[in-house]
């Protein structure tokens, strides 16, 4: 039962007849394919903006609703200022002649706090200017035609430990020069508190997800809950070589379109980048070391899945109903069971 049940409950949800959904989008899914340890930060970035283009004209046209580029596709951007960096004022002009089209895309960025911003462990106090306090992000940024709100920011909230924060600082606090050799740094990047989407025109709402976050089935129904219909996945995937790394990250996000049941549409700047429907099933994968565009017109949902509005509840029950019972075979003093339980509980405190 405990083997079989699940299955044919599963066969049962896969071969379901799938609802009409009530409007689509178009989209364009970009992979530049830069080798990520030398190659792109060695690359001028309008160079680097040129294949971008070069790569959307090849798939672009009056029906696009998005364009998706991966992670950090550029950096330095001071989000205060991004309409005068010359790398948006060239996407700028190109998205002139596609004014419905919105472009995400993933961004190095930073911004200088205003007095009444809080003060937090990523915040950076310059020695010499105190009051000069600011904070640098892992970000997406959504541009579109719109004189009044052109470009909405999102910041990456869940970070790779080492490279992008550095966990327990009050403890490994001593290993800040290694940190520093490998890009990484004791305050770590900004985050923020809510999973916000992106909304186009149209009214779409896209969850801006970026790289590591897409592997917290719990971290992304904050995206849902805030009405996104589809899931823009942004990663680089690039930085483990050609290893399963790549392969098992794209396997994550199969699991977040079941979960959630929306849409997936994944950037990757070298790996795998496709379209993944609600199912599971991936179309359109590109392979790594591939420079490639792909385009596909993706359902948009509004349902809330059984997990998505509960989460990881049943986990906890089960947790706490095994916790339990084993306690109970404990206290009855059954040589056994208790050795077992001890063993539990041992591993229980560890991990938790």
């Amino acid at each position: 039962m405990v083997v079989l049940v699940p299955i044919v409950f599963s066969l049962l949800l896969y071969y379901q007849k799938e609802e009409t959904p009530t409007k689509t989008a178009n989209v364009i899914v970009v992979q530049p394919n830069y080798e990520p340890h030398y190659e792109k930060f060695s690359i001028p970035e309008e160079l680097q903006v040129q294949r971008f283009i070069n790569l959307i004209d090849e798939k672009i046209d009056e029906k696009t609703d998005y364009v998706v580029c991966p992670e950090t596709s550029f950096e330095r951007v001071d989000e205060y200022e991004i309409g005068a960096n010359n790398t948006f004022v060239d996407l700028q002009k190109y998205f002139e002649k596609h004014p419905n089209t919105s472009l995400i895309t993933g961004i190095g960025s930073y911004k200088f706090l205003k007095p009444s911003e809080p003060t937090r462990r990523s915040t950076r106090i310059p020695k010499q200017n105190p009051e000069r306090r600011w904070e640098s992000y892992n970000a997406a940024v959504q541009f579109q035609q719109n004189k009044y709100n052109p470009y909405t920011f999102y910041h990456k909230s869940r970070f790779v430990p080492g490279a992008e924060m550095m966990p327990y600082p009050f403890i490994f606090g001593f290993l800040q020069p290694m940190f520093d050799k490998f890009g990484g740094s004791m305050e770590g990047y900004g985050s923020q508190e809510d999973r916000s989407v992106f909304e186009n025109k149209k009214g779409y709402k896209i969850a801006p997800a970026i790289c590591f976050e897409s592997i917290y089935g719990d971290f992304m129904r904050g995206f849902y809950k805030n009405g996104a219909n589809a899931i823009f996945i942004m990663t680089n995937d690039g930085w483990w070589n050609n290893t399963p790394g790549y392969l098992q990250h794209h396997a994550f996000a199969r699991l977040r379109a079941i979960e959630s049941h929306r849409w997936i549409a994944r950037s990757a700047n070298t790996g795998i980048s496709s379209f993944i429907d609600t199912k599971g099933n991936s179309y359109q994968e590109t392979n790594y070391d591939e420079m490639k565009a792909i385009r596909q017109d993706i359902p948009l949902y509004d349902n809330l899945t059984f997990y998505t509005k509960y989460g990881d509840w049943v986990v906890w029950l089960a947790i706490g109903a095994y916790s339990i019972f084993l306690s109970i075979n404990y206290f009855k003093k059954n040589f056994y069971s208790s050795c077992f339980g001890l063993l539990f509980w041992r591993f229980f405190y560890f991990f938790v």
